[in-house]
């Protein structure tokens, strides 16, 4: 939005042209009125899940280290407290399902803002059939890609808890790969297909073993999106 601003003020003459950012330098989508209500976030994990220290590790060290980049400090990664509720924890859950994120986390309907899967075991369920090397999730029943697995999936759900929607959807995407595009999605900058909410570029790193990163257009995006906090 302030670069909108600044375009149109620009435009007027209102406002010295030099001043205002190049428009290369956001790429993103995220959602109006959805984001974390603040730039430091304790999290926690639920407890009951079956989870190792490894994972978890490899959760917290990706998504803490990935994120300082653009401003955002995701801290505690502790056991949930009796009564843990947004929007004062983020509640991360692990289930043998398909990955998920609440945007913003300020509210859930049961107990968890952020779903992970350790295991992929029994979901991508297509994976029991003889085609699934089209579903590119199923490279995490893999034992040599799930440790990736887990760190793109945690930097891409964590990515629509902070309020990023996904890149691929976008009118200008050109990937194929695509979900329901969410109403309140608003986009900056170009299509961006190294961000980690595109999903061609999240199979790209999957499929060749490449350890996920935010991309710089995830950074600025977040950045902007959170410039008042």
């Amino acid at each position: 939005m302030r670069l909108l601003l600044s375009m149109i003020l620009c435009s007027i003459g209102a406002l010295a042209c030099t001043q205002v950012p190049s428009e290369s330098t956001f790429e993103g989508s995220y959602i109006r009125n959805k984001t974390l209500t603040s730039r430091m976030v304790n999290v926690c994990w639920r407890d009951g899940d079956a989870r190792t220290q490894e994972d978890m590790d490899l959760v917290s060290s990706v998504v803490t280290n990935e994120y300082r980049r653009a401003g955002i400090s995701f801290t505690g990664w502790t056991e949930c407290p009796a009564g843990a509720e947004a929007p004062a924890w983020l509640v991360v859950a692990v289930q043998d399902q398909q990955p998920y994120a609440r945007f913003g986390c300020k509210e859930w309907s049961d107990e968890w803002c952020v779903r992970l899967n350790f295991r992929f075991n029994n979901w991508p369920s297509v994976c029991a059939t003889d085609d699934w090397e089209n579903a590119w999730a199923c490279h995490c029943t893999q034992a040599a890609n799930r440790a990736i697995c887990i760190q793109t999936y945690a930097l891409h759900e964590f990515a629509h808890a902070a309020g990023l929607a996904h890149e691929a959807d976008r009118p200008d995407s050109t990937c194929s790969d695509k979900t329901t595009r969410d109403s309140d999605a608003e986009d900056v900058g170009p299509y961006d297909p190294n961000s980690i909410t595109n999903y061609c570029g999240n199979k790209q790193l999957i499929v060749d073993l490449t350890v996920p990163s935010l991309s710089d257009g995830d950074i600025a995006t977040l950045e902007e999106v959170y410039r008042l906090f």
